[in-house]
């Protein structure tokens, strides 16, 4: 047998020597092999590094080791299953076939005269060598629409990892394939135990080396941990989404003075599986081994020194104290502890200070619900996964790049192995990610109902409870079998005076700063209290310029309200309180409405939008009809100066059906109500009944006396005017308007009704009278830092210079004015600069950037609820892009978020 081989192998080289030679004329197509079959990886050694150093010369060498491969693949009955790089995953019928490949491949690497043309002619020997891993198990064939065949499974990843272990020159066999050959290939084939190693992802291994005569049989050790050095097993679950987690605290884990690091979050966020993947990743780093120790149910230091001790290669000496003992082993070694499932952190802390103390080469990985509040702890905070926004709703590929879909897919599937991401419940599945805050235990739990229930059916059945989000599986912690058992765990961890500020934490709809917390929670110390639960990662911070703002986890919140409900006194203090203070938020957000702070202010209410909206729910509950009535306007126009057209509208409806209730004592509110409805009738281009509203909402505002009111109705009058060509009386209106705000001393406004006078010589075809009231505007919100205004004015003298066919000066005007309105978040003033720029652009004849233009500006219109959605369209079809272009382009500009969307945008 060894004759026969080595006879082929000095055969093979180039197919030129005497003897039967090889066919290496391209890949074997082979049938593929089913059932118990040997799977056999190989890759070039410091394949990377020769790649890089000759470059294109390298080509040629690379070309010819595969179609030696691929040769000998065939030779011996084999199946390409695929190729990347300088790697071959290769599956055999036969184990003892798979064995005289890899023997025959070495031979021929080995015998072979790799050499290397050189740029300047030079000619040049490279050492190749090629590492294989051999496997044999049962895999799970996979069928391509191509007719190919691929493997998936447990054993694929045990093969490629055996390969992964080697050295070049060297063949590794998993225990399963060593069983197969070893008395099948004669006597002067040789195998050695090299002993069990740690395999990543897949466990330990006893790796067996084979050679024969003539190929290298020393090497150094594999490139795997000794499992001997480590206690850790295989986990159970896959880790997904966690990769920069690993990444950082590894390093943390390493670097000098970094004795201590405990990783906090709530049950179920995932710190177990976390800290197991980190342990793994550390394990070459650590001499003496690596060892994880669970803590479930120990409350004494000596339980859990004993603990700890049956979990390292020590004996327990009944004579002397276990904590003494454990200090003494640690003390001169390299090792990394990892300790879960603590329930006593007074005991583990005790323990930690004494190793830490005692053992200066020792680390300590912990994994808690708290800290233990040691000087030399390094706090880690565990958040959930990442879950999409709502942007990515329809896009069944865009989704499944968040973790929390990830894990729940995988889930899935282990249940239902058919469940995928379609158009039809991808809304569902992202909504259901986003309900349970990509908490990994939730998504667990949830994935196990998909095989029964469609993802809408489980939304529906979501309840503050989650009582349906359950398990009966064994090998879960009993607090962990259901989400409400794990919640109630965290919860339990906490004293009676947290407690209480952590239900009354529930009241906030979204995020919260640290000042609506002082003005709404009840407590001696909130900065405090915040600390605390932020240490345990029960809230989660959002980070928002220079402010510190925070959330309660959503299955957190739940639990919280529905504790906080049981105490109906309390429950209704904190929510009248919660429901007047973001009135007053409300309002103070429309304050700064057209002054320099209206960025900062659109943003924050942007933020409280969720908390106002619950404000308003509370008191429909109460029944206070003109509160609820206000709060809904507010909100009615916080959404207008937004651009947030169909939510404006929405809640101008919620703000009308309160107004039923009210009686004159309220005309002030029913009449800025009444012109609130105006204005978006205007926006929604319903001219005639806008204009009958405004003139409803002016004459209220005569009987009432209201001068500022009075100004504002006639400027809105005058406006509706203009949109139907009723140009004097449109005059008329706007004078009246600017006499007003003079006379109320408001110089926003004021600047304002030049601005639409400007506007009304423009579409008066007097361009000289238009540009000098827009410039006069334009100047005085410059000085005055009205930034929602200028960009109106801008944006107006850009349309002048456009019909003055000064493109130059219009597109500089357009531009300006677009910054101006994305900095103020107004998402309809932003659509209608990238409409007009996209005009601009197409008048100059640059298609491309058009089109990117106005399909932004189309696809905002349309989010929003806009009519002018219809003028962009037009203005895109007369751009007759081709079918395929246009397909490219509509693709691309789908499911963006607003930032991305301008990039996109404004791509010239």
């Amino acid at each position: 047998m060894e004759m026969l081989a080595r006879v082929e192998c000095a055969t093979i080289e180039r197919g030129t020597k005497e003897g039967r030679g090889v066919d290496v004329s391209g890949a074997w197509t082979g049938e593929a092999p089913r059932g118990v079959i040997t799977l056999v990886f190989t890759d070039i050694q410091s394949y990377s590094e020769m790649s890089e150093r000759y470059r294109g010369a390298f080509r040629s060498l690379l070309e010819q080791h595969n179609a030696l491969l691929r040769a000998l693949c065939r030779q011996y009955g084999g199946y390409e299953v695929k190729a990347w790089g300088d790697a071959f995953f290769f599956a055999f019928g036969s184990a003892e076939e798979a064995a005289r490949f890899a023997l025959h491949a070495q031979h021929a690497i080995l015998n072979t005269s790799w050499q290397l043309t050189l740029t300047d002619g030079s000619i040049e020997q490279v050492p190749l060598r090629i590492r294989i891993g051999m496997h044999t198990g049962e895999p799970e064939p996979i069928l391509h629409p191509d007719g190919t065949v691929d493997y998936v499974g447990p054993d694929v990843n045990r093969a490629s990892r055996v390969c992964a272990a080697a050295h070049g020159g060297q063949i590794l066999l998993s225990s399963a394939t060593h069983a197969l050959v070893m008395n099948a290939l004669g006597n002067t084939v040789q195998f050695r135990n090299l002993g069990q190693y740690w395999l990543k992802g897949v466990g330990r291994e006893r790796l067996w080396q084979m050679w024969q005569q003539e190929l290298p049989a020393t090497f150094p050790p594999p490139n795997a941990p000794r499992a001997e050095l480590h206690n850790l097993t295989v986990a159970e679950t896959p880790l997904v989404g966690r990769e920069r987690e690993v990444e950082e605290l590894a390093a943390l884990v390493l670097r000098p003075n970094h004795m201590l690091i405990t990783l906090v979050g709530p049950s179920g966020v995932g710190k177990t599986r976390l800290a197991q993947a980190v342990a793994e990743a550390l394990l070459e780093h650590f001499a003496d081994g690596v060892w994880f120790v669970p803590l479930d149910g120990l409350t004494t230091p000596e339980a859990v020194a004993q603990r700890i001790i049956q979990e390292l290669p020590m004996q327990l000496r009944a004579d002397t104290d276990p904590l003494q003992q454990l200090v003494e082993y640690a003390h001169g070694r390299t090792m990394l502890l990892v300790l879960d499932g603590i329930e006593s952190t007074a005991a583990v802390t005790e323990v930690v200070r004494a190793l830490i103390q005692g053992a200066v080469g020792l680390r300590l990985l912990v994994a808690s619900l708290n800290p233990l509040h040691l000087r030399v702890e390094h706090l880690y905070e565990v958040k959930p996964l990442n879950v999409p926004p709502p942007s990515a709703d329809r896009d069944p590929m865009l989704l499944e790049r968040y973790g929390a879909v990830q894990l729940l897919l995988i889930g899935a599937r282990r249940h239902a192995p058919d469940f995928e991401i379609t158009p039809t419940n991808a809304s569902a599945i992202a909504e259901l990610c986003r309900q349970l805050d990509g908490l990994p235990l939730a998504l667990e739990l949830t994935a196990a109902r998909l095989a029964l229930l469609s993802p809408t059916e489980l939304l529906k059945r979501l309840d503050e409870r989650f009582q349906i989000l359950q398990t009966r599986n064994p090998d879960m912690p009993p607090r962990q079998r259901a989400l409400q058992s794990a919640i109630e765990w965290s919860y339990g961890q906490l004293d009676a005076p947290i407690r209480a500020f952590f239900e009354q934490l529930s009241v906030f709809s979204g995020s919260f700063s640290v000042e609506d917390v002082e003005a709404i929670c009840e407590s001696a110390s909130p900065i405090d209290d915040l600390l605390e639960l932020h240490q345990r990662a029960m809230l989660i911070e959002i980070h928002h310029k220079d402010e510190r703002r925070f959330r309660l986890l959503n299955p957190m919140r739940l639990f919280a309200l529905g504790m906080l409900r049981e105490k109906p006194e309390m429950d209704a203090k904190i929510r009248q309180r919660h429901a007047e203070y973001f009135l007053q938020v409300a309002r103070a957000c429309l304050a700064q409405v057209r002054t320099p702070f209206e960025n900062e202010a659109m943003r924050l209410a942007e933020l409280q939008m969720d908390n106002m909206r619950a404000a308003m729910e509370w008191f429909t509950r109460q029944g206070d009809w003109a509160r609820r009535a206000e709060i809904a306007l507010r909100l009615s126009q916080l959404c207008d100066r937004l651009g947030w057209l169909l939510k404006a509208t929405t809640y101008l409806q919620d703000a009308l059906d309160s107004a039923l209730f009210l009686d004159e004592a309220q005309m002030e509110l029913l009449t800025e109500l009444t012109l609130q409805r105006a204005a978006l009738q205007y926006e929604q281009h319903h001219w005639e009944d806008a204009l009958q509203t405004a003139q409803d909402a002016l004459a209220r505002y005569e009987s009432l006396g209201s001068l500022p009111g009075q100004a504002r109705s006639h400027n809105l009058i005058g406006l509706i005017l203009l949109r139907v060509s009723r140009f004097d009386e449109a005059y008329t209106h706007f004078q009246r308007a600017l006499q007003g705000f003079m006379q109320a001393n408001e110089p926003v406004w004021v600047a304002l009704a030049l601005n639409n006078l400007g506007l009304l010589e423009y579409e008066r075809g007097r361009f000289d009278e238009a540009t000098r009231f827009l410039q006069q505007a334009a100047q005085r919100q410059r000085t005055l830092g009205d930034m929602r205004g200028l960009s109106e004015t801008l944006n107006n003298l850009g349309a002048v210079h456009q019909l003055q066919g000064n493109t130059a000066a219009a597109l500089r005007y357009f531009s300006e004015s677009l910054e101006y309105e994305a900095q103020i978040g107004n998402r309809l003033g932003i659509a209608r600069g990238l409409c007009n720029l996209g005009e601009v652009l197409m008048l100059q004849g640059e298609t491309l950037p058009a089109a990117r233009h106005l399909l932004a500006a189309m696809q905002l219109f349309q989010q929003y609820g806009s009519p002018d959605y219809d003028y962009a369209l037009a203005l895109y079809q007369r751009l007759m892009l081709d079918e395929d272009t246009d397909a490219r382009l509509q693709t691309e500009c789908q499911n963006r978020a607003l930032e991305d969307l301008l990039q996109w945008a404004r791509i010239l």
